[in-house]
């Protein structure tokens, strides 16, 4: 079995060290070198729940922005960044 390029924990996450675009790029390219079909190789977004891993058939990778609660609106000069969000349930 192959080792993992990266790893980003809960932990990681909650102390605001989060990972950019670049770095995320990084990573997968990273892992498509040890493919035979390198960046054409297939991406399965999966969690594990520790008995196994639990596919995740429905993806999407959006921009996001801050929303400011005063404005009632997107803050302009917030942070900004991507979700990648997977959606367990059909549809």
């Amino acid at each position: 079995m192959s080792q993992p390029v990266a790893h980003l924990t809960l932990e990681a996450v909650a102390e605001e060290e989060r990972v950019t675009v670049r770095e995320f790029i990084e990573w997968l390219t990273q892992a498509a070198e040890n493919l035979p079909e390198g960046l054409d190789s297939v991406v399965d977004l999966t969690i594990c729940d520790r008995r196994g891993k639990q596919f995740i058939d429905h993806v999407e990778v959006e921009p996001w922005r801050a929303y400011s609660m005063e404005a009632g609106r997107e803050a302009p000069d917030g942070p900004r960044g991507v979700y990648i969000i997977g959606h367990l349930a059909p549809g």
